[in-house]
């Protein structure tokens, strides 16, 4: 009786061990899937079409000296048009991400977010779209 216990124990312990690895050794692979390879010093979004609904913009910086990245969300309201989105994405960076590290302008419908400081490198990509006809490009630089 008490070899079969033995026995269950073991088979037990081996059956929730290799659960367990193999969920750690997923993780990593996710997150590295989801992180963008392009990397520039400075990104320029460029926003087209007045927007049909209302809605929210979330964008994701990937910094290459971090882990996760900075969500930053922009409100749409419907009606809102391509250089109003602008202006709003270039006061959301500058709030969100500072301007000690990040320089970030806007012209007419483009805005442009630079990295201050030597080599630092980023990424800048849309998590979420939710304003229906608002068309969004990103252009690394």
């Amino acid at each position: 009786m008490r070899t079969s216990h033995v026995l269950f124990s073991i088979v037990l312990a081996l059956a929730c061990g290799g659960a367990i690895a193999q969920s750690a050794a997923q993780a990593p692979a996710d997150t590295a899937a989801k992180r963008p390879g392009d990397t520039a010093k400075s990104w320029q979004i460029a926003f087209d079409r007045t927007a049909k609904s209302d809605g929210q913009i979330r964008f994701l910086v990937w910094q290459n000296d971090q882990d996760a990245p900075t969500e930053i969300a922009i409100p749409v309201e419907l009606g809102q048009t391509e250089n109003s989105l602008a202006l709003e994405t270039r006061q959301q960076f500058r709030e969100i991400l500072g301007v000690k590290d990040f320089e970030t302008n806007n012209k007419k419908n483009v805005v442009f977010v630079r990295a201050k400081h030597g080599e630092r490198r980023f990424t800048v990509q849309v998590a979420a779209n939710t304003a229906e006809n608002v068309q969004i490009d990103l252009y690394a630089r």
